[in-house]
């Protein structure tokens, strides 16, 4: 991705500012769409990585949202690879952030930490096929 200008930072920050105000966001909601986009194919993180670490939360007004953990990766044991380190040019704090809360939350359910990120994909799995089945009666 080329260089973000000055002008359309200064319009992030006005439309995030209008965004947030409107629908009461808070800022550790105004993330990416490396640290939110997924693959439940390989379920990976970053499915869509513009701008990834090189997004300007300072500019936009914003924390750096990189040092909060992966909710994904913490709630539905997703991961990355280093195809998604290369791309997005760094190791983000949230990352191992999320790995450290997944690894702590495998010991407290006395689980090694693969078995229990794979419970936690099996879940993610199991929503994710009653939500589609719930859509699909909606169109019915």
């Amino acid at each position: 991705m080329d260089e973000v200008t000055p002008a359309q930072i200064s319009a992030g920050k006005v439309l995030t500012e209008m965004l947030r105000s409107r629908y009461r966001i808070a800022t550790e909601n105004c993330v990416t769409h490396a640290q939110v986009s997924v693959n439940p194919q390989n379920m990976r993180i970053g499915e869509h990585t513009d701008w990834a670490a090189k997004f300007p939360f300072a500019g936009m007004g914003l924390p750096d949202n990189y040092s909060i953990p992966v909710i994904s990766m913490c709630v539905f044991g997703f991961e990355y690879d280093s195809v998604f380190l290369k791309v997005t040019g760094t190791r983000w704090r949230g990352l191992d952030l999320a790995e450290l809360q997944v690894a702590r939350r495998a010991a407290a359910e006395g689980l090694e930490t693969n078995r229990y990120r794979a419970f936690l994909q099996h879940r993610y799995k199991d929503i994710a096929s009653a939500l589609k089945e719930k859509s699909e009666e909606v169109v019915k």
